[in-house]
């Protein structure tokens, strides 16, 4: 009896173990859309706390964003500055974001109207550009960031 009970133990122990090793559902959806994004030419970057302290300072947790970069769409920007577009105003917003005038161009324009689900920034880089979002939805929402990237694009 106690041979079968370690036996038990052993299996159990091995399978929990696989368990543990294989990716949860939301793991694959994002390997999946990450994947989307690369076959794109996007390139996804994890935010780290000096990046979000740099250039996103009103984010209360920055773990849950993601930047998808695109170089090969080149922003036409005289300067050598990145620029960030607050897309969702909150009431912690600050006065010079709101008057920033590329960001109220880009409101007045048409292209608010297809700001992506969950989207917080546009970074516009002198070399390319790139949304700051959570990763929601699935390659059907890359599809639709890889489309707003290069409308902005054309844009510039």
């Amino acid at each position: 009896m106690s041979g079968f009970l370690i036996a038990l133990f052993i299996c159990l122990a091995l399978a929990g173990s696989v368990m543990w090793v294989m990716p949860s559902p939301r793991d694959r959806r994002l390997a999946e859309m990450r994947q989307a994004a690369l076959g794109k030419g996007i390139k996804v970057r994890l935010l780290d706390q000096k990046m979000a302290d740099a250039l996103f300072g009103w984010l209360p947790d920055y773990r849950g964003y993601c930047l998808y970069e695109n170089y090969q769409l080149f922003a036409s920007l005289r300067s050598d500055q990145i620029q960030v577009l607050r897309l969702n105003e909150g009431e912690e917003m600050h006065e010079l974001d709101k008057l920033n005038v590329l960001r109220q161009a880009f409101f007045e324009s048409a292209l608010a109207d297809e700001i992506p689900q969950s989207a917080e920034a546009l970074i516009i880089y002198p070399k390319g550009l790139s949304l700051l979002w959570r990763e929601q939805g699935g390659t059907e929402a890359v599809a639709e960031v890889d489309a707003f990237l290069r409308k902005i694009a054309q844009q510039l």
